[in-house]
């Protein structure tokens, strides 16, 4: 069993926990897929009231796993996998809460840019973009017309 994504729900409120926290929430394909689905779920789901994202182990999330993009990161599975997440997010109609703890960067920056409230505490936040040659926003880009 894979338990990358922990969740909870109590009261309405789903809390999603990235839980990498040995590759401080890097995210791979299977996590940002398992996220994308399970924030589509939410939508529908009448239990969930409200959705909280969050990390294990004292970070947000690092991003991209460079790992895994050394070999498999192409546009299709930015396409693919890393844009519908943020989609979700966009078009979940139940607020999306980010409580960054820790390192929130890359990707992980973000996503938690696109939740509807961030709430951080002793957190670092920071864009890579500029030091790695890409573009700013380049990652898990999204359209940003309203919801």
């Amino acid at each position: 069993m894979d338990d990358s994504l922990l969740e909870s729900l109590e009261a309405g409120v789903l809390t999603l926990t990235l839980n990498r926290p040995a590759r401080r929430n890097a995210l791979d394909e299977a996590l940002i897929t398992r996220l994308h689905r399970r924030l589509a779920a939410a939508g529908e789901d009448g239990a969930v009231r409200t959705v909280v994202l969050t990390g294990a182990g004292g970070a947000f999330s690092s991003g991209a796993d460079l790992k895994e993009a050394a070999t498999t990161l192409t546009g299709d599975l930015i396409e693919r996998a890393y844009n519908p997440a943020i989609r979700a997010i966009r078009r979940i109609p139940k607020p999306v809460i980010a409580a960054v703890d820790g390192v929130a960067t890359g990707y992980g920056l973000r996503r938690s840019g696109r939740a509807s409230r961030s709430s951080s505490r002793a957190s670092g936040s920071r864009s890579t973009a500029a030091r790695a040659g890409s573009c700013p926003g380049w990652w898990g880009s999204a359209p940003t017309s309203s919801r």
